[in-house]
């Protein structure tokens, strides 16, 4: 999945990807090696940051044109 990030030239998805591999880094070595402090915070808080970093590239969106109540 990294890989592949990278090869779409985003800075998003290669932020997002690397987020997910902290993640499973830290979950595979709080499960097989070691217990690490705060390990449930910091797993959830990099695969959601992940999450919404590659949403937030993948997803287009554009400014709303302010909503205009009395024409006149």
């Amino acid at each position: 999945m990294f890989l592949m990030a990278l090869l779409q030239r985003s800075s998003l998805y290669a932020l997002g990807a690397a987020m997910f591999v902290i993640s499973d880094l830290v979950l595979s070595w709080n499960l097989f090696v070691e217990p690490v402090d705060g390990a449930g915070v910091t797993i959830m808080v990099t695969y959601y940051l992940a999450q919404w970093l590659i949403f937030v590239r993948a997803t287009p969106y554009e400014v709303a044109h302010p909503v205009r109540l009395l024409r006149f």
